[in-house]
């Protein structure tokens, strides 16, 4: 006997198919999986990309495409938060994180996300998938979709963010002083 809470009805809704138990846990872990990358999103944007570090594996690892300026390979959440967020700073507003879709496959969530840049309402779309392992995040792939629109203010990014950047600086030697 099928149990008939488990069951889909076919394309021509005459066949009904079982959904079997790993199919429905499936289900469920695809569910939290998107969840924590929401959650990921929401935390960027209300506390910043620092309030996403308890969501990080100790083993994480975020490869940025090299197509944008602060590419490369950050092993470690504190690499990550500290030496690339501090880089993309330069160019985009972090808590002006958007995501628009979110599609999953097994530990995979694909999202395709706009951050704000600092001058003018354009936005730069990245593709972020997130590979979870568990409830932390384990590794992080981020593609520019429009790097070109990166490249052209970088020098008047470069003229209006020295002191932006340097109250950042010093608030974080603050803060590391305060942990010692």
């Amino acid at each position: 006997p099928v149990d008939q809470t488990a069951v889909r009805l076919g394309r021509n809704r005459q066949q009904a198919v079982p959904w079997g138990p790993k199919q429905k846990m499936n289900g469920n872990i695809k569910d939290k999986n998107r969840a924590l990358i929401r959650l990921v999103y929401e935390k960027t944007r209300s506390d910043g990309p620092q309030s996403m570090a308890p969501l990080l594996d100790s083993d994480f690892v975020a490869r940025i495409g090299d197509s944008v300026p602060w590419g490369g390979v950050y092993t470690g959440p504190e690499h990550y938060l500290s030496t690339c967020v501090r880089q993309y700073s330069l160019y985009l507003e972090p808590t002006s994180v958007v995501y628009e879709t979110l599609n999953c496959q097994d530990d995979e969530v694909h999202a395709l996300v706009h951050l704000k840049m600092h001058e003018g309402d354009a936005t730069v779309p990245f593709l972020h998938t997130w590979t979870i392992r568990g409830e932390k995040l384990i590794h992080l792939n981020s593609v520019c979709l429009q790097p070109a629109l990166l490249s052209g203010s970088l020098l008047s990014i470069r003229r209006r963010r020295p002191k932006r950047l340097k109250l950042y600086e010093r608030l974080m030697t603050i803060k590391r002083r305060q942990n010692i």
